[in-house]
């Protein structure tokens, strides 16, 4: 087996790849970078400090918490192979991104896709609550629960329960409101 690669989300957005049946390319505009976004993953299983899913308030006080999903490197590409593979992204575009992780991250850590990877090709979840800081292997599962504020996704995993709802995000992107445990 070769040396995993991880892609790093959180315990209110795996509630939506797993119901949706795959891991999708992001559609964060922010930056002006170009289409086609990357589903992104790192070959560093503690992260990589430019995800969402490495820090924030919520996942400081315990309302979300960080999830790696381990994956096989031959369903992606190499960073440094981007421009050869997608000529609209071009050195400029490169040199910006990885400019606006230095000190955060190592762009020779990336590994990118461009079209969904179905979900049957996660390896493994796990997920690490901001207190204990320890990755431990998780089951997951998702049901959809109704109130008076629309659809939710319950997200269950080793003994607690997460309610997320995808909304519109300020750059278009998708992105979630968290609930509350009932």
């Amino acid at each position: 087996m070769s040396q995993p690669l991880y892609h790093f989300t959180t315990s209110a957005h795996l509630p939506w790849i797993m119901e949706s049946g795959e891991l999708r390319p992001g559609s964060n505009r922010i930056g002006g970078f170009p289409d086609p976004d990357f589903i992104w993953a790192t070959s560093d299983s503690r992260g990589d400090r430019t995800s969402s899913a490495m820090g924030g308030p919520l996942y400081r006080t315990g309302r979300a918490w960080a999830v790696r999903l381990t994956l096989d490197p031959a369903d992606f590409f190499r960073w440094s192979e981007a421009s050869a593979l997608f000529a609209q992204w071009t050195k400029e575009h490169i040199s910006l991104l990885e400019w606006a992780a230095q000190g955060k991250s190592d762009p020779r850590n990336w590994w990118c896709r461009a079209t969904p990877l179905p979900v049957s090709a996660i390896r493994s979840i796990e997920a690490k609550p901001y207190q204990s800081g320890t990755w431990r292997p998780v089951e997951a599962e998702v049901s959809t629960v109704w109130d008076a504020d629309g659809r939710w996704l319950k997200l269950t995993m080793a003994g607690r329960s997460f309610y997320s709802r995808r909304t519109l995000g300020p750059q278009g992107q998708d992105a979630y409101e968290l609930g509350r445990e009932q």
